[in-house]
Order: C-alpha cells, then structure tokens, then sequence
C-alpha cells in the first residue's frame, strides 16, 4: 500500500478514534465556512461543499455508492487535497477488493481501473473553480496501454489540430505534450523489454524549409531527439550487462543474445525510417547541436545490432547439443562433452565479438550449470531419508562420475587446444568448476549418509536387515547398546530430514507477521494449503486459522466498541441520523466482507471455533440492523416535530423569509437567510433514501422541491459571495472612496433583503443577474483600484532601493570616486523619475474612475492621494538615507568590524621641503561630504502629488525642504563627516613617524659638505657617515610601503624612493669629496716618487754622479718609516671608497701598490755592478715573454668568439686587450732600450703583432653585429604601419654582403660571431618577401582575419603592439606562401574594386531625365539611350 494510502476496510475505531468534537453531527450541513474575500479581513459566509461534487464523478464500474462508503481518515484525506493543504495535485481513487481506497500515489500492484483527479495549480477548490482547476478520468488494465491509447487516439490529435489558442500558449503546450508523449510511449513499451522511438506527426510531415524557420517547431523536435538519445544511450550501455540469473544455463544465454538482436534490430529499423530521417535532416540544416551525439549512439546502436546477430549466429550452433544435454541423464552427459567443448572452442577461435575470455568463461560457467540441474533431477532426498541407500548411493556415484569427467574433458581439450593452437588457454578454470566442486561434496555428504544407515541403521534398499545375534553373557548389553545406538541415530535423521519442513514453518510464520486483515489471511491459509499433508506443517496451519478466526472476532469486538461510541465522528457531508445509519451500515458490510471470505473457505468454516464466531456475528448484525431502525424513527419523531402538521412553522411557513439579510457579526456583508432546518431535512431524506427507508409524506413534499431551491440557493450564495468580496477587499478609508459604488449596489440588492422571498415565483432570473452584473462591474473597478496600489507599493520600493551612491569592491585611486559618483547619481536619477512617472500613471488610471463622482468622493481621492504621496515621500527619504549609510559604512565601518580601504593616497616629498598627500585629505573631504547635499538636490524638480493628480493643491513642503531638515539624514551627514574628520587627525598623527628623516632633505647638502671640508675629518668620520646614511635608507625600506587607515590606504612608495634618492646623493656627497682628498694625496706622493726613483735609476755618468746617488739613497732610507706612513692613510681612504663601490680608475690606483716599495728598493739596485742590471734586464725580457704568451692564451680562451657576449661588451672588452698591448709595447720598448746598451739583440713580439691583427678583423666583425642588433632594435619595436621595407632590404642587403667577405677572410678562425651573425641577417632577408606581402595596401580586414587563421593566432593589425618581433614570435615566415597567396589575391581584389567604384562615379555623374506618365501618378525615364 502507498505511503499515503487511506485503507477503507479498516474500522474507523481501529484507524483513529478522531477528535471528539463538542457538536453534534447534525450541526454538519451540507456547506461549510470560507474565507474568500480576497483581503484577509476574516468573513465568513456559506458556501456549498465542493467534496460531494468530486464524489459525485466516481465513475469506476466496480464503484457503488451505497456500498464503498468513505472512512473518516478518507474524507480527511479529501478535504486536505481540496483545501490545498497536502504538497500534492493529484490524488487516485480505485476499488482494492470490497473496498475503495484513495492515494496520492498508483498503486503498486495491479489493479482493474483507477480514477485520477488532477489540480492544474496549488489552490483551493470551490464549487465555481473546481471545473477551471481540476480535470479527471479512469485508466483501465493496463494502465499504461491504456493512458498511451487515449492520448493517441483522442487527446493527442485534438490538442495538436487546435488553432484558437495564442501561439505562445499553443507552443508551450505542445513542447511539453510532446515530452510527455515521449516518456509515455517509452514506459509503455519498455515494459516488454522493447524500445520504441516515439515520433511527433508535426516533425514528420512539415517541409524542411518551412521548419527550420519556425524557432518553436526546431525546439520541440530538439527535446524529442535528446529524448531519443536517452533511449539509445540506455540500450547502448545495457549491452553487456545479461540481466541473467547466476544458476542459469547455456539455452538461456542463447535467448538472451536473441531478445537483444530483436531489440536492437527494431530499434535499427525504427532510425532508417523516413520520419526519423527527415526530422534529423530539419535539425542537421539549423546546425544543432544534439544531432552529433545522436548520430553517435545511432551509429553504436547499429554496430550494436551488428554484434548482436554475429554472437546469435555463433551461439546458435550450440542450441541443438545444448537441448540434447537439457534432457540427457547423468550417465548420458559424459559423451556429450567433448563435442560440446568444441564448439565453444569453435565459437571462441572464430567469432568476433564472442572471443572474450569473460563471456567464453561465463558460457561454460552456464555449462556446469545445466550439468548440476540434470544430475540433480535424478536426485531424490526422499528416497534417501526413507533408506533406499543402495540405490541412492548409485544416482549420488553417477553425479559425481559425471561431473568429474566433465572436469577430465575439460583438462584433456585445454591441453590438446594448446597443442594444436599454440594458444594459450587463458580461462578462470576456478569460477567454471566453482559450483561443480560445491555439487560434488554435497553429493558425497549425501552418501556419507546413506552409509550411515546402512551401518546405524541396518537400511539396504528400503528394509532394515535383521539384528545380528550375539552369544554369551554379554550379547544381550551389545544388542542394547547397539539398539540405543540405532535410535539416536534415527532421532537425529529425522532432525535432519525434517530441517526443510522448519524452515516452512518458519516461513509459514514469518510471512503471518504482515497480515492485517482477515482477508490477507485467507489467502495466505489458501496459498499454504496444500502442504498440509505434513502433521507438523498442519499443526501450524491449524494454528494460523484460530488466529485468523480470532482476527475476525476482534474485528467484531472493535464494531462494538464502535458502535458504543454515543458521538462516532462523521464527515461533514452526512446528516446526524442518516449519517450514523450509513456509518452502522458500513460497518455492518466491513464484518459481511470478512465474513463471507471465511465462510467462502471449507478449510476454516468447518472448524469449531469458526462456528462460536458465526453465533456471535449474527446476533451483532442484528444488533445493527435495530440500531439503524432506532436513528430513523428518532429523526421521524423530530421531523413531525419541526414540520409536521402540529407544529407552528411548517415547511411553507419556513420559506416566507427573504432571500438575504445583512450579517450581524460583520459589518457591511449579508448572508444567505435560508432555514437551516430545511437544509438539514434535504441531506437526512436523501441518505435515508439511499438506505430505502420510507420518510413521512410532509418530508417528502417538501424534499421535491429540494432541487429547484437548492439551484436558487446557490445563485442568491454566488451573489452573496460576490458583494461580500467586494465589500471585505475595501478598508474604512477606501469604503469612503467607494461610497457611492456601494450605495448603488445596496440599492440593487434591496429587493433580495426585503420583498423577494423563497416562495416567490418568476423573478429570481433577472435579479441574480442583475446584482451579479452590477457586482462584477464594481468588482472590477476594486480589482484596478487594488491593482494601481500595488503597483504603486512595487514602484515605492524599487525607488527605496535604487540608491543613489555605489561603493564598488576595489579601491579608488585619483578622483575616480567622484566622477563614478557623479555618473552613478545621474543614472539614478533617470530611473527614480521613470519610477515615479510610472505611479503618477497609476494614479491617473485610478483617478479615471472618480473624477466625475461628488464632492466627498473628491475629499476621499486628495487623501489616498495625499497617503500615496506619504509612501513616495518615504521611499525617497529611505533611498537617501541608505544611499548615506552605505557610504557611512564605507567611512565607518559596521560597527562590528572596521571599513575597508576605499581610497589610496599617495605620500609624496613636495619640492624637497615637505610631505603632501594626492589628493589632498581636503579634496577627499570636500568629494565626501557633499554626497548629501547632492542626492537631496535629485530631488529638487519633483512635486507632490495632490499638485498633479488632484484639484486641491498640498500644503506639505517640497520634498528638499524636507529631506534637508530630516533628523536621521542630518545624523547620517553628521556621523560621515566626523569619520572624515577623525581619519584626517589619523593621518597626521601617522606622519609624525617620518619626522625622523627631515634632516634628509632639508639641509643644504653643498653648503655642509664644504663645512665639512674645513673640519678636514678622519677617515673613520668619512666611513661612518657614510654608512649612517646607508643605514638612514635601509630603514626607510623597511617601514611599510602601504598602510591602511581607516578607510584610506596610504602608498608611502613615492616618498620611500625619494628618501633612498637623498641618501644617495648624501652618499655621493661624501665619497666625492673623500675621492678628492684621497687622489690628491696620492697624486702628491706619487710625484715625490717619481723624481727620486728618476735619480736613483739613472745611470751614472760618473764617480760624483754614483756619490749623489748614493747618498739620496741613505737618505730615502732614513725616511722609509715616514714615507710607509703617509701611504697607509691614503690606502684606507681608497678601501673605504672601494667599499662604497666607488669607481676609481687602475691607473689612479696602481702607483699605491708599486711605486713606494720600488722606490724603497731603488737605492739597493744602484749599487750593484753592470753585471747585475744587465742580467736584472734579461730575466726581464724573459718574463715579458711569458706574460704576452699568457696574454695571447688569455685572448684565445676567454676572448668575445662567440654570440653570448653583447655587442657593446665584446668592443669593450676588445678596447681592453688594446690598452693592454699599449701597455705590453711600452714594456717591451723599455726592455729593448735597456738591452741594447748592453749589445742584446730584441726582436719585436711576433705574438703581440698577430693578435693586434685578429683585434682588428674581431672588432670589425662585432662592430657589424652591433650594426645589424641597433638596425634590429629599431625595426622590431616600430608599429608595422612605418616600417619602411626598402630600407631595411637595403641595409640589410649592404651588411649581408660585408659579412659574407668577412666570413671568407676569417674562415680558418672558427669565429661563432661572423656565422651567426651572417645566418641572422640572412634569415632576415629571407623574411623581406613576407614584410612585403604583408606591407601589401590593398589588405582588408577580411584579408587580415584570413591570414589569423591561416596562422592560428589572433591579432590586430592596426594595434601599436603589432610590431616585426611579434611577427617573428608568431612564425609568420612558416606561412609565407599563403600569405603571399593572400596578399596577391587582396591586389587582385583591389583592382576589381578601383573598377566598381570607376563604375559608381560614372552612374553618380549620369543624370536621368523622368516625366510623368499619363497623368496616373507614375513616372518614367523619357531618354534611355544614354543608359545603354
């Protein structure tokens, strides 16, 4: 049963006792209360009930009105459905054996008919809108089928063929009955194990040209095309999974493989059809997209089927022994085997799909299957529990022989498989044989058993053998013994034996646990029946009948229970003695249903306790039958009563009443004033007729007048419920804008409150009508009215949220915040108006419908007007101040958390003297707080409204008047410029922590170091000066470059970097003057160097001439300490500047390493012999050999060969080994010199001489390359637009030339520089062609896009990044010959366009001479020769 199923059967005392209500039955008409008015104001009036219509249309055939009555849990059900309180639209309603049951869900097993209702929207139903919301009809077995046939047959074509409805709605509903369509034929079939494509008839007969331009028609045939991708993607991925059992045999493979060729042949033959093709042909001419992937489980599908009958085809040949082995007998199958292995070697070596190992090894997996099943038919665990063990043991032998001998043939055709094949037999022997080793022990347990009874229990083949006798003493405890022996072994057989009956009764027991009704039990005992032959089963089959029995005689116990209760709950529909009488009358059918199911059953009616609860069941029965007869002569007693001919107000007196009266409960409304006896007395008199009782004559007469006042009832109830609505949709201050409306509609219905009775005759017609009429009149000017006010309300709030500030995420740098602010601010303002324009025309619509009532009227419109401008005013007043308190928030933050950064400021040194922000903190002041101002000056141009829409002008303020003196918006400006204001102190209190480095920039940097000059400082003044401002930089670098203030995000780079700058040229300050002082020194003592060592080296003429030396000598020697002295000084004023990576020249520098230790040495030289300075010069001379063979190695191993030096270094360096072969050439002139005094011949340096040559042709050949790199650099950052290709091929040209006679020259040096250099500029006149072809005029963008795709890269040609190297990067040199393809056809093109436009300007300067042509109205060309 479904979830939400209600069970009829069950006694409304076992389902639920059910609120007990405080009134009685009787109070429970026909009608029930509603709240219909539409405002929520809470009346109530009388409406009919709509749930005894939705029985009324049962039309199921088992359906009998009288018998299937509802339970109270049912109506509940029904009433939750119709008031819309159950999260489903749909409920069923069908027939479950004798009783009816309701469900929001189909049930799940079959049934003959089911009746549906189905609410087309989540609302509650009334008598006039059930017809518009709910729609019903019967499905019948099967239901499916069924459903698919009526939709095919009958609703399908009337909706399609349907041409009235608005071509949206006719195309919406056909989308979506076209998707319905589609799952519906597929359930239908899918439920035979087929797959049938459903086709809509629109896409197979509309032409292609025509339906490809209809949007709607291409949508819907794209939904069934996936649909049928769905389909086919579904079978395409079930192929391999064989929805086979695991005990299955081979036979049942071969049907598996047939049913799937037949399903995938359909489905073959479904997608060649011509309506399939030509609805894939509609979708493949608009190009969409889901027809690809169609296609492709279309084609699987085909490949599928392919598959498919190759695998039957192969597994076909096995269907004929498979059959022979279905029948064979144990003894039978062995020889059967081989033939049968073979085969399926056959189909595995062979077939082209079936070749997998998983399948080969399934299929014979299904093979020891159908072994099993024959050797267990021969089988019989009767025979071997009743001792027929010789025989059994026999059977239980041939099993397990043939099953071994399936396992030998198995073995004996894999091992000659591998010897003919060569191939490896790669099956899963251990899942083939799994179940046949299993089988094999369980037989062997089975003879084990067998065994047993021959030795325990002396069975042969169904007879006991006699008992030995045993002699002596003795022989009778050995015949005891072997006797007790026996009989424990023959209790535990029948333990054994009797396992299977157990676990029936278990069965029997466990599937009892579900039953819950006397009918479920029945059918149960009747299942279970013929297994009674066994005592235990029907012992437990006896006891199960007296718990069913004892069911139906606590069934009978809750009837009483029932019916001893004084108030039994009723639904709404049934009278209070008519009601009770049909619910004793369902209950007495709910004990006839049960007891006609047990009575129906020999097997339970003829046991004694069934017959103790069939006396019982007829004396409650009775009891009913007197219970129904009491409840109908008590409203008898009180029908003669009320009506009878005693009584003060009969029938006809009841009636002379008028048809309405205004409610005295709710002001303003009327109600129906129709006696609520008589109502009572229609619905008793009907259910008492529906249980063929007599009512009085009185009660009749008056009861065939029941329809014609029932229908007059409803019409005076519609017109009830329709002024009611209109007066509940209405305040007190909008009842006073209606006045007169009303008063009208009163005046309409005075005749129904005062003259018109239920008893007048001919005028009810034209009265109901009328007031209807009048009503719906009204009702719709309320309906506008209410409409306008909501629209009203929608447009109030949208002005309340379209603020008139932005905030966006990131930050803002400049002045962006005020120009978005601005731009934002108009946008707004734009909208705001358009917003406000639009409830000006909603109030002009309403205006429409009083401008031409009364003066009071006219009163009540200036104040809805003046309240409608009451809520404008407010959304305008909130607009502003939430505009302001998000920029408040963005100022201040939330209170919770702090603002995020919303502007940068940037710290700049403003000409050296101070510290500014950009922008000024004054300018971001000024920007912010007249945010305020300018959103309420928006507003300065918008009236009120009483000064547009009504005669009588406000006198209310204007709107910037009031929003200027606003309490919450003057706090709101408040609160945003004391952020401003607090940041600002913020700011200026961050700024003290770069007081610190003031001294930085505002001394005079030249006036101190002069001052410091004077002061002549020590070289560790200079060294810590120095680093103090190395020291001053790096802790500016280390304060934090941004820092977030409040909202203000303040970049300290700016002044960071101007900071490090005046450190530097502090630095540089100090070094220079350090640099001077150092050089001057040192230039000083060098001097005084040179001229001592001048004397002392110079060779004396003389004796007097070698005194003078001499004694310069002793006296440089007395002043060496004073001497080393003045040079330690000097060399760490040049460390310190060394430190501070200052550049010092080698020639400034050397003299301080040479000249004072030579000159200190100069004196000793001097003193030695001829002899001495001779041989000082040849070691010399030596030593200048080896250093220029050094050299020269130095320049062959570490000189600029090869590319990976830049130009600019290689001259650089080339330019050093000059200057060191200067120097070497000095050496050498010096040592020649010297060594010719002595009569020593010296050759010039060969080496020296050779590399002066190769320095020559090296430097030639970088001074090339850098040419070609300058060239490059500059034609490689050009836009392409100014290239000049001429140029560049001339230069080129030029330089390639010179490279390639230098090449030649230096051929045999294996220089990298010359080749590479040559191969750049080579490869660069190789690409002149395409520079050419690319410079080509007559490119258009179209020839431009072509050539992108021609490249696969995306570029603008136009843009100042489309350069020559961007060119290169692109590989453009890789499609010369298509560009050059492109470019000569774009030339071709520009000719036939220079002609065209040739052509235009000839017709533009034509002139045509036109008259006019018979007087008609026309014109003609009077000359045409010209044109010709």
């Amino acid at each position: 049963m479904a979830e939400d199923e209600v069970d009829a059967s069950i006694p409304v005392e076992a389902q639920d006792e059910g609120p007990k209500n405080d009134e009685a039955p009787a109070d429970r008409p026909d009608t029930k209360k509603s709240d219909r008015s539409g405002s929520g104001s809470g009346s109530e009036v009388e409406e009919p009930d709509v749930k005894p219509y939705i029985k009324s249309q049962i039309s199921l055939l088992e359906y009998d009105e009288e018998k299937h009555l509802f339970s109270h849990e049912q109506d509940d059900f029904l009433d939750d459905w119709i008031e819309n309180k159950s999260k489903y639209r749909s409920i069923f309603i069908y027939i479950d054996g004798e009783n009816i049951k309701i469900s929001h869900e189909v049930p799940h097993k079959s049934i003959h008919s089911i009746q549906y209702f189905t609410k087309s929207a989540d609302v509650e139903i009334f008598m006039d809108n059930v017809d518009e919301f709910v729609s019903h009809g019967v499905l019948h077995v099967p239901h499916i089928e069924s459903l698919l046939k009526q939709m095919n047959g009958a609703f399908s074509p009337l909706f399609l063929s349907n041409k009235t409805w608005p071509d949206s709605i006719r195309n919406d509903f056909t989308s979506h009955l076209q998707r319905f369509m589609a799952y519906l034929t597929d359930m239908r079939h899918k439920t035979e194990g087929h797959t049938i494509l459903y086709i809509p008839k629109e896409g197979a007969t509309a032409d292609i040209a025509s339906a490809c331009a209809d949007k709607d028609l291409v949508q819907r045939l794209e939904t069934v095309m996936i649909h049928w991708t769905m389909q086919l993607k579904e079978v395409v991925y079930a192929q391999d999974s064989q929805e086979i059992t695991e005990n299955s045999g081979p036979l049942e493979e071969i049907e598996f493989w047939r049913n799937r060729c037949a399903d995938l042949s359909s489905i073959s033959t479904q997608l060649d059809k011509a309506e399939v093709k030509k609805i894939e042909s509609i979708l493949d001419a608009v190009k969409s997209s889901y027809v690809g992937q169609f296609r492709k489980y279309a084609q699987q599908i085909q490949d599928g089927s392919k598959q498919s009958e190759n695998n039957l085809k192969f597994l076909n040949i096995l269907k004929e022994p498979c059959e022979q082995l279905s029948k064979a007998t144990a003894r039978e199958i062995p020889p059967m085997l081989p033939n049968l292995l073979n085969l399926i070697r056959f189909v595995w070596t062979n077939s082209e799909f079936y070749n997998t190992k998983e399948r080969i090894t399934g299929l014979l997996r299904k093979l020891s299957n159908e072994i099993i099943l024959r050797c267990s038919k021969e089988i019989h665990l009767e025979k071997i529990f009743d001792g027929y063990c010789i025989t059994s043991m026999k059977t239980l032998n041939e099993a397990i022989d043939c099953c071994s001998k399936w396992k030998e043939t198995y073995e004996r055709v894999s091992k000659a498989h591998q010897t003919s094949t060569g191939q490896e037999w790669i099956l899963d022997k251990t899942s083939v044989f799994a179940q046949i080793e299993a089988f094999i022990q369980r037989c062997r347990d089975l003879i084990e058993v067998c065994e047993c009874q021959m030795h325990f229990a002396r069975y042969e083949d169904g007879q006991q053998t006699k008992m030995p006798i045993f002699p002596g003493q003795r022989g009778q405890d050995v015949v005891r013994s072997l006797q007790e022996i026996e009989h424990t072994f023959r209790r535990n057989l029948v333990i054994l034996k009797d396992i299977k009956h157990i676990m029936m009764q278990n069965t029997i027991s466990s599937a009892f646990e579900s039953v819950r009704t006397v009918e479920q039990g029945v059918d149960l005992l009747e299942i279970f029946r013929h297994l009674s032959t066994r005592e235990t089963i029907k012992r437990t089959l006896d006891k199960k009948i007296v718990d069913v029995v004892q069911m139906f005689c606590e069934e009978m116990n809750k009837v009483k229970k029932e019916l001893n209760n004084k108030r039994p709950y009723l639904s709404l529909q049934y009278p209070k003695y008519a009601g009770q009488a049909h619910w004793i009358k369902a209950l007495k059918r709910r004990l006839e249903n049960n007891f006609k199911v047990i009575e129906a059953a020999f097997f339970v009616n003829e046991t004694p306790v069934f017959e103790e609860a069939k006396q019982t069941y007829l004396q409650l029965t009775s009891n009913l039958d007197d219970t129904i007869r009491k409840h109908f002569t008590e409203w008898q007693l009180l029908a003669e009563k009320e009506i009878g001919k005693g009584s003060k107000n009969d029938a006809h007196k009841r009636l002379e009443q008028p048809l309405m009266i205004r409610s005295h409960d709710k002001h303003g409304m009327i109600e129906v004033n129709f006696d609520r006896f008589l109502q009572k007395l229609f619905v008793e008199v009907h259910y008492w007729h529906r249980l063929m009782f007599e009512v009085p004559h009185y009660a009749g007469e008056v009861y065939q007048k029941r329809d014609e006042l029932s229908k007059l009832r409803e019409q005076v109830l519609f017109v009830v419920l329709d002024y009611n609505r209109v007066v509940a949709a209405l305040s007190g201050e909008e009842r006073a804008l209606f006045k007169e409306r009303v008063r009208f509609l009163d005046k309409k219905l005075h005749p129904g409150l005062t003259k018109l009775m239920w008893v007048t005759k001919g005028v009810f017609e034209f009265f109901i009508n009328d007031c209807r009429k009048n009503i719906a009149s009204i009702q719709n000017v309320v309906d506008e009215y209410k409409f306008n006010n909501m629209n009203v309300s929608a447009s109030c709030k949208k002005i309340s949220e379209m603020l008139m500030v932005t905030i966006r995420k990131d930050i803002y740098s400049n002045l962006e915040f005020e120009e978005e602010q601005a731009a934002h601010q108009k946008k707004m303002a734009a909208m705001l108006n358009a917003e406000r324009s639009e409830i000006v025309n909603f109030l002009l619509r309403t205006n429409e419908y009083f401008r031409r009532d009364g003066p009071d009227v006219q009163t009540g419109f200036f104040n809805y007007c003046d309240k409608m401008d009451r809520m404008v005013e407010e959304a305008f007043r909130l607009n502003i101040k939430w505009s302001l308190h998000e920029l408040s928030k963005a100022i201040n933050g939330d209170g919770k958390t702090p603002p995020n950064p919303l502007f940068k400021v940037k710290l700049v040194l403003e000409d050296d003297q101070r510290i500014e922000f950009d922008p000024t903190l004054k300018k971001l002041h000024s920007i912010v707080n007249s945010i305020g101002p300018q959103l309420i000056s928006k507003l300065q141009s918008t009236p009120r409204l009483p000064d547009v829409l009504s005669k009588q002008k406000s006198s209310k303020p204007p709107l910037t008047e009031v929003f200027e003196n606003d309490t919450e918006i003057k706090k709101l400006q408040k609160v945003i410029a004391d952020g401003m204001n607090k940041n600002s102190v913020d700011i200026h209190e961050y700024l003290v922590r770069w007081d610190g480095y003031r001294e930085i920039w505002e001394i005079k940097k030249d006036m101190f170091i002069k001052r410091y000059q004077r002061l002549n400082p020590s070289v560790a003044s200079f060294d810590g000066d120095i680093a103090r401002y190395n020291e001053v930089s790096h802790s500016a670098q280390k304060e934090d470059t941004i820092t977030n203030i409040s909202f203000i995000m303040l970049d300290s780079s700016q002044l960071k970097r101007s900071i490090q700058e005046h450190c530097k040229l502090w630095q540089d300050k100090f070094t220079t003057l350090l640099k001077e002082i150092a050089t001057e020194k040192l230039n000083n003592l060098t001097e005084f160097f040179i001229q001592h060592c001048e004397k002392l080296r110079r060779d004396p003429a003389d004796l007097d001439a070698l005194g003078d030396a001499i004694k310069l000598h002793e006296q440089l020697q007395g002043e060496r300490d004073t001497i080393e002295g003045m040079i330690s000084p000097i060399q760490d004023q040049f460390a310190i500047l060394e430190k501070n990576e200052v550049a010092i020249p080698d020639e400034s520098f050397e003299p301080l390493h040479v000249v004072p230790t030579s000159a200190a040495r100069g004196g000793d030289d001097n003193q030695e012999s001829q002899g001495q300075v001779q041989s000082d010069l040849i070691n010399s001379a030596e030593e200048y050999k080896r250093r220029v063979a050094q050299f020269v190695n130095d320049f062959n191993t570490n000189g600029p060969f090869d590319d990976v030096w830049a130009a600019e270094d290689a001259l650089d360096k080339l330019q050093s080994y000059r200057d060191t072969i200067a120097s070497t050439r000095i050496d050498e002139t010096r040592i020649r010199k010297g060594l010719a005094i002595f009569k020593i011949e010296q050759p010039p340096s060969k080496e020296i001489a050779n590399m002066e040559n190769d320095l020559k042709v090296l430097e030639t050949a970088w001074q090339m390359t850098k040419e070609w790199e300058d060239n490059w650099s500059g034609w490689k950052v050009s836009h392409f637009r100014d290239i000049n290709a001429e140029n560049m091929e001339t230069g080129a040209q030029s330089l390639f030339k010179k490279l390639a006679r230098l090449a030649r020259e230096v051929k045999d040096k294996n220089w990298p520089i010359v080749e590479k250099t040559k191969k750049k500029v080579e490869q660069f006149r190789r690409t002149m062609p395409l520079i050419t072809d690319l410079k080509n005029d007559a490119l258009r963008p179209r020839h431009w896009i072509q050539i992108q795709e021609t490249v696969g890269q995306t570029f603008n040609h136009e843009d100042e990044k489309f350069t020559l190297e961007l060119i290169i990067g692109f590989g453009f040199d890789a499609f010369a010959e298509d560009i050059n393809t492109i470019s000569g056809a774009a030339s071709k093109e520009l000719s036939i366009e220079r002609a065209i436009n040739a052509i235009a300007e000839l017709w533009r300067e034509t002139k045509l001479d036109i008259g006019p042509y018979k007087e008609k109205g026309h014109f003609k060309l009077k000359l045409v020769f010209p044109l010709i």
